[in-house]
């Protein structure tokens, strides 16, 4: 990113993985990287949940995790956002790497179809 929310994003990201309350630093940046060898038990079922289908997570799944509601939080706000930084920055590569079109209003690009 190289605009003026690449330091307040990456001041976010800096924060979630650095300065938790309630979680250890190396299992917040463990679970900001998916690295999920790193994270055992119930709350990495439910952080790999989130990871991947988060529209699915249920009551149940966070009142199966041995931690406290504030660590349980802290997790899944860092998992989330790993997500989407990693989102995001592919994203912005792909636009990167595309081709810049001629678009005007007398010629514009209109998609072709799928077949």
């Amino acid at each position: 990113m190289k605009d003026r929310f690449d330091t307040k994003w990456q001041a976010l990201i800096d924060a979630l993985r650095q300065d938790g309350q309630f979680s250890a630093t190396e299992t917040r940046q463990a679970v900001f990287a998916q690295r999920w060898a790193e994270v055992s038990g119930p709350v990495r079922s439910l952080l790999e949940k989130i990871a991947g289908d988060a529209y699915k997570v249920t009551d149940e799944d966070v009142a199966a995790v041995e931690a406290s509601e504030d660590e349980t939080f802290e997790l899944m706000v860092c998992t989330a956002a790993g997500v989407a930084d990693r989102t995001l920055r592919a994203g912005l590569r792909a636009l990167d790497r595309a081709t810049p079109c001629e678009a005007t209003a007398s010629n514009p690009v209109v998609p072709e179809k799928p077949r």
